[in-house]
């Protein structure tokens, strides 16, 4: 599936960053983050998360590989 916008893609999933290296929040009662992106897009992300979550923090974080532009923004 290609996704052409960031935003809520079905209920509870996520699309945030940026539609070209996006990552997945699952907001749910243990939230999950799919990805974590690229280090340029990192405050992002992060603001896009705490808009989605409020303070809360996703619970688990799941690398799908280990590519610049999927764990660049790990930490």
């Amino acid at each position: 599936m290609i996704f052409t916008e960031t935003g809520e893609v079905a209920s509870g999933l996520y699309v945030l960053g940026s539609r070209d290296v996006p990552v997945y929040l699952l907001k749910a009662e243990k939230p999950v983050l799919f990805d974590a992106g690229i280090v340029k897009l990192g405050r992002i992300y992060e603001e896009e998360i705490r808009a989605v979550l409020g303070k809360s923090d996703p619970r688990l974080l799941l690398l799908t590989h280990m590519h610049f532009d999927h764990c660049g923004s790990v930490s």
